[in-house]
């Protein structure tokens, strides 16, 4: 997996999954049931009006934008609240097949769908979502990954919004939250002690465990970045930990 990058978000007014958008001609596979329009799955329940970024959206499937996509490439997965949640998650393939059931390509099979798993009161859910995706002068809006190829970060940024409500929804979230709704695991929010020499052996021993972590400074203005680069209001993922000795 590539890492991935995510644009900030306007906002917009609210969207439910659960409203169509109509009834557009559409075709039935005899074989998988699924509505296909030119062949290929058309999501009829994703509200695609009232976007936050409402000019010139243009909606295109992967193959669209690029000659060759993948689902999924090699590499590695970062940003804010909804991203940290995902970094953490892809550091474990086991909870990550879980989410992005395996076997999903635009090679064998392609038909245009794509599923995903999440976790809501106390089982596992299902999301359908086509692969179109909202672009703009050609670039997608939204998340994508530095492996313009690749593409089941944006499909599954897709799927959670369709599960929350619309894009507008992932406006602003929590990590924790996210992070339950992918692993179906009990979630703790704790604040750093003052005394940070106790830190390294706390998260050491969590980490050891197989922990999945996030964290954040919320402690200045938003946007802005402490003497160490960390940005304030900014959600990370912690793979690791490591001690440095400085000069003194």
């Amino acid at each position: 997996m590539s890492e991935i990058t995510k644009q900030p978000r306007r906002n917009s007014s609210n969207s439910n999954p659960k409203v169509s958008l109509g009834s557009p001609t559409l075709l039935g596979s005899p074989a998988s049931r699924l509505p296909l329009q030119n062949g290929l799955y058309t999501d009829a329940e994703f509200r695609v009006q009232n976007m936050p970024i409402q000019t010139d959206v243009v909606w295109k499937r992967p193959k669209e934008i690029c000659p060759f996509p993948e689902f999924i490439a090699d590499g590695a997965t970062h940003d804010c609240w909804f991203l940290s949640a995902v970094a953490s998650l892809s550091l474990y393939p086991s909870l990550l097949q879980r989410v992005i059931p395996p076997g999903q390509s635009f090679q064998e099979g392609y038909n245009g769908c794509f599923n995903f798993r999440f976790w809501q009161y106390g089982e596992w859910t299902e999301v359908q979502i086509d692969d179109r995706l909202p672009t703009k002068n050609g670039q997608l809006i939204y998340l994508f990954s530095t492996n313009r190829n690749e593409f089941w970060s944006a499909l599954l940024e897709k799927a959670y919004a369709k599960l929350k409500g619309g894009y507008n929804a992932l406006n602003l979230g929590l990590p924790h939250e996210a992070m339950a709704d992918m692993t179906g695991g009990v979630t703790e929010v704790f604040t750093v002690p003052p005394d940070h020499r106790m830190l390294g052996s706390f998260l050491g021993s969590l980490l050891q465990k197989g922990a999945l972590i996030n964290c954040g400074n919320s402690r200045g203005s938003p946007e802005k970045t402490n003497e160490l680069g960390i940005v304030f209001g900014h959600a990370y993922s912690v793979t690791g930990l490591e001690t440095v000795r400085g000069k003194c």
